[in-house]
């Protein structure tokens, strides 16, 4: 979650993060909320959940 975190820091406007979690990583989600980044986090099938953010 900070190496995520870390990275939207440099990510430009429009950007996007894509990331393999074991888990949905809903503590993540107010954080995304609150710096303004659009996302989606579904079911992979490798199993666990892949996170998709872009940044606005």
């Amino acid at each position: 979650m900070l190496r995520i975190l870390a990275a939207l820091e440099s990510l430009p406007s429009g950007g996007t993060i894509i990331a393999q979690m074991d888990r949905r990583p809903i503590f993540l989600f107010s954080e995304l909320d609150e710096r303004g980044c659009a996302y989606r986090c579904e079911p992979s099938l490798e199993g666990g959940f892949l996170l998709t953010i872009t940044k606005r």
